[in-house]
């Protein structure tokens, strides 16, 4: 029994992990009622790849290399950048709840394009897995559909669905750097990179900034929260529990940010659901369970991002 007490903490801190990132989708709703999305991920961004920047400078004073920077920028753009437009605008227009629920389907999606673009053998539940989450979002869609109207749905669907699949897309693309990359500096790079491309944006636009005097305190705190919370402190602790739980033990966690997040979404915002939407999730939930049930176990630390909080 005492051999299993330190196995017991790590559990115990994955769950307070998965129920801090919960929070991010909440707080997000709250700061796009006073922030333009624009702002918001740049500004977020900005203050989350300045850590890992100082955090990577301190452990290895020598800066990056000019060609990391070059080859990374474009998976930073891809998957942080433009990949936040579509989980903020589909959390903007699903609310807080949908968003929660769709988002268990990210781990499939990103396990079927790697099983087509890098060659990858299919776990023996895949197939199975797959259809449980398709008949959820089945289920989910017509759900919100019954509540709102069919333009709402398909919108925030499909700004859901594109921001995975931009994620997807930069995951697959960083597996190459894996071992070449320190983890701070790839943070950092991809990160600030993002950063700076939705900077350019507002700049293009000209889109005038908000009236900082105006804004609620509380609002700094979310951002705050979102930035530092989210995706520094709880990114580094699940990367860190991975070289101490395998892989396919740590994966199973991942269904916990969605019903936390879903009910902090009622709890919050008090938002309306359907019976079809709690149906869907589970079925996405379960999907979730089949497919990273067989997982290999792993204990190196991944440059993926596909944990990453986007919303």
């Amino acid at each position: 029994m005492i051999g299993l007490l330190p196995m017991t903490y790590y559990y115990l801190l994955e769950v307070l992990v998965q129920l801090l990132w919960s929070c991010t989708p909440s707080f997000s709703n709250y700061v796009l009622k006073y922030l333009p999305v624009s702002w918001y991920i740049a500004m977020r961004w900005t203050l989350s790849g300045s850590i890992f920047f100082v955090m990577a400078r301190y452990r290895r004073p020598a800066l990056p290399k000019f060609q990391d920077v070059v080859r990374l920028a474009p998976i930073g753009i891809l998957g942080y950048g433009l990949a936040s437009y579509g989980t903020l605008y589909g959390l903007k227009w699903g609310g807080v709840v949908t968003f929660a629920l769709l988002s268990s389907v990210n781990p499939v999606i990103q396990s079927g394009l790697s099983i087509v673009a890098l060659k990858e053998k299919p776990k023996p539940l895949f197939t199975v897995a797959a259809l449980f989450c398709v008949a959820g979002l089945i289920s989910l869609v017509l759900g919100k559909y019954r509540l709102t109207d069919a333009r709402v749905t398909f919108a925030a669907t499909s700004a859901v669905f594109l921001a995975y699949g931009l994620e997807a897309l930069a995951f697959v693309g960083s597996r190459k750097y894996r071992g070449t990359v320190p983890l701070l500096d790839y943070m950092a790079i991809t990160e600030l990179s993002a950063a700076v491309f939705v900077w350019a944006g507002v700049a293009l636009q000209k889109t005038s900034a908000p009236i900082w005097g105006t804004l609620p305190l509380g609002l700094w705190g979310a951002v705050a929260f979102v930035s530092v919370v989210s995706c520094v402190i709880c990114y580094g602790a699940h990367y860190w529990l991975l070289s101490k739980m395998e892989g396919h033990v740590l994966a199973l966690f991942e269904s916990l940010h969605s019903v936390f997040a879903a009910l902090l979404g009622l709890i919050l915002f008090h938002e309306r659901v359907h019976p079809a939407m709690v149906f869907g999730g589970g079925l996405l939930i379960i999907g979730l369970y089949l497919n990273t049930r067989k997982a290999k176990p792993s204990r190196r630390l991944d440059l993926g991002i596909e944990d990453v909080r986007a919303a």
